[in-house]
């Protein structure tokens, strides 16, 4: 058993994982809040069992943990930087166990399986429009922003089309937007291509495939590694018109290059239209309220 650690951890028994990759799914009752965990068990060229962990309705995915414990029939997992452990016993096809945080302890039992969420709207290929992989630099902060050029339905190499440069929000996201297995850039670039509009999305800096440090990174900053994407779909020399879609706080990095006169149109989706201080302070009260 393991004791005094704090967000997620895990644990599976040697005969019942037996040699295979196994997925296992369960519920976190908090009382205010439930939460859905997947624990992925797998054994590594040394034959040593390692897991991670997801929480789909908190947006992670891929959190290492270390299995401190593993027997037949018991298993013990914890999170050290999250300070957090999971203990259990198997019973049946089920492993019985208990997540301890913070001095509390909740029941927690696993299934075999994964979440799946029904996202109808998320596009599949095969597409009818072309894609490609496309990188810019913004030489200024030393970033390689990667993305994806897409082209509409029908495209004719010989006539220009309107593009949109697509900016994410707040917090490092790929060029997707990927949140909670949703994906609304991806939605997005799909619709624009079924009518006639291009666009190009990319992983934000430091996150993905783009390279550079966003540790320290202010919305100016953002807006510089935009301004490299505009000017890479410029030099392209395919296009008529460029515009930018930002949200959230891309919405503000949209509104600050259409303000220089850098591109040809805007498109806010969410944006902040008070104060930063007061638009953060009001999310972080609301959050509060919901959390009692």
């Amino acid at each position: 058993w393991c004791k005094d650690i704090k967000y997620f951890l895990t644990f599976a028994p040697v005969q019942f994982l037996g040699d295979s990759i196994g997925s296992w799914k369960g519920t976190l009752d908090l009382g205010l809040q439930k939460l859905a965990l997947v624990f992925h068990f797998q054994k590594d060229n040394q034959g040593k069992y390692t897991c991670i962990l997801d929480s789909p309705d908190q947006g992670a995915k891929g959190i290492p943990a270390s299995i401190e414990y593993l027997s037949s029939d018991s298993v013990c997992v914890k999170i050290q930087n999250l300070d957090l452990s999971y203990t259990g016993k198997i019973q049946n096809d089920t492993i019985v166990g208990s997540l301890s945080q913070h001095g509390m302890t909740f029941p927690l039992h696993l299934k075999p399986g994964v979440v799946i969420r029904k996202r109808p709207q998320t596009p599949h290929p095969p597409f009818a429009y072309k894609t490609e992989d496309v990188s810019f630099i913004n030489k200024e902060a030393n970033a390689m922003l990667s993305g994806t050029l897409t082209y509409p339905v029908h495209y004719n190499e010989k006539k220009k089309i309107p593009v949109v440069l697509m900016v994410t929000g707040s917090g490092l996201q790929n060029r997707d937007e990927e949140i909670f297995d949703h994906k609304p850039f991806l939605v997005i670039a799909d619709a624009f291509a079924k009518n006639g509009i291009a666009t190009l999305r990319y992983d934000d800096r430091g996150f993905g495939k783009s390279t550079g440090d966003a540790s320290k990174s202010t919305t100016a900053d953002f807006a510089k590694d935009a301004l490299s994407g505009i000017e890479k779909l410029k030099s392209m020399n395919k296009f008529s018109k460029i515009g930018v879609l930002g949200h959230s706080e891309g919405a503000s990095v949209a509104f600050m290059l259409g303000a220089q006169h850098k591109v040809d149109f805007i498109l806010s989706l969410a944006g902040v239209g008070v104060k930063g201080d007061t638009a953060l302070t009001a999310q972080v009260n609301r959050i509060s309220e919901l959390y009692g």
